[in-house]
């Protein structure tokens, strides 16, 4: 594996710029941020408090942190939809805006061509987390949970991960079971693993609950999250490639995102289903929830948290993805051992079936539920890169 620096300083806040195993990265990444979604932000058709930690309304994590409240510099006036690149700020607009109608994202993918031959490439695993979940003793994730810096940042798994492109065509569907279209488990989950710090929230500019437009090194001890107080990163897609190569604000290249459950009031999109915005910004629905294996429990009750899709001319077409708490498929699927929940990341070739590809675990996250200390897990953001590093031997 490639050693990676665990303490991305402030430079980012400046220019931009982080140097990672060697490597000068002009751009960490584009991103959305958490609106929470409340008034007056989101407008009066949306309730407050369903944030992409509790996108049902369920009150999780509020038992933790007290009631969600929106990510502070939104307060720069950007809003949910917004897919931003670099530090925020009065004077940086954002990058790329949503042309669609939609007023939230809540997953975010750049187009990813499949391989030639995937037999020998694996993936190490970027994602984003809130401000209730937590990492695995010695993980970055663990060290940013405890100076309560965590919903900003981007880690990485250090496992690797057999491309999914091999898995394609594979699944079958299940003899019973709670959730009609999941299809196990890959060989590539339950191998274990852990993350390191990648990208710290002070690169973006974003605040660890200081205030608005104040950063601070991941090494701070930050104030303990309160409603409104942490910027929440919940969407992501890893650059290079941009979205907009010329600098328009308007996207060159085509990508995909889903959107929370509250958008079924504003356009009768689901949850589960996947919208393509082409160059230039047009949009329409690419998959519906059903193409994933999503909803089989009722439609609207699935909601895509997290997005890596690969869409090549001629095929094959795939995708990982995760589910945000209270979908009810990883209500139906926890409880088990190593646990189901929305730190999970699932495989779907579009077939009607989807299986689980990682688990929390194995990136390191501290999962939810009675075997463990924490009682919520979520990875909020998810972005891949391909290495040729095989994963470590059991």
């Amino acid at each position: 594996m490639i050693e990676r620096t665990n303490n991305v300083g402030l430079l980012g806040a400046l220019t931009a710029l982080v140097s990672i195993a060697g490597h000068a990265i002009a751009q960490p990444g584009q991103y959305s941020l958490d609106d929470n979604p409340s008034m007056p932000i989101s407008g009066p058709t949306v309730p407050p408090y369903l944030s992409a930690e509790d996108p049902y309304g369920f009150g999780l994590p509020a038992l933790l942190a007290g009631a969600i409240g929106p990510s502070p510099s939104l307060a720069f006036g950007y809003t949910d939809a917004d897919i931003l690149l670099g530090p925020v700020g009065f004077l940086v607009p954002p990058h790329v805006i949503n042309f669609g109608p939609y007023q939230h994202l809540d997953a975010l993918s750049g187009i990813h061509t499949p391989l030639v031959d995937p037999r020998q490439s694996f993936l190490e695993v970027h994602f984003s987390v809130d401000r209730a979940t937590t990492g695995f003793p010695g993980s970055g994730l663990f060290t940013q949970a405890t100076n309560n810096q965590q919903p900003g940042d981007i880690y990485v798994s250090t496992a690797s991960f057999l491309h999914p492109q091999v898995f394609v065509g594979t699944l079958t569907p299940p003899v019973g079971g709670p959730v009609p279209t999941f299809s196990g488990v890959l060989p590539t989950a339950g191998g274990g693993g852990s993350n390191i710090l990648l990208i710290d929230e002070s690169v973006f500019g974003l605040t660890a609950g200081n205030g608005v437009g104040v950063t601070v090194p991941p090494t701070t001890l930050c104030p303990a999250a309160t409603p409104g107080s942490h910027d929440n990163l919940d969407a992501y897609n890893l650059v290079p490639p941009s979205l907009d190569i010329d600098g328009d604000r308007i996207n060159d290249v085509t990508y995909f995102h889903s959107t929370p459950p509250v958008e079924g009031v504003l356009t009768g999109t689901q949850p589960g289903d996947i919208v393509r915005v082409l160059p230039g910004g047009a949009s329409a629905v690419y998959s519906l929830s059903a193409t994933l294996g999503l909803d089989s429990l009722g439609i609207g009750t699935d909601d895509i948290d997290g997005l890596v899709l690969w869409d090549g001319p001629d095929g094959p077409d795939f995708a990982l993805f995760s589910l945000s708490p209270g979908s009810a498929s990883v209500t139906a699927l926890s409880g088990g051992v190593p646990a189901i929940d929305a730190a999970t990341i699932f495989f779907t070739d579009f077939s009607g079936l989807f299986a689980v590809y990682a688990y929390g675990s194995d990136l390191g996250v501290d999962p939810a539920g009675p075997l463990s200390q924490n009682v919520y897990a979520n990875v909020d953001a998810l972005a891949v890169e391909v290495t040729s590093d095989p994963p470590p031997a059991p």
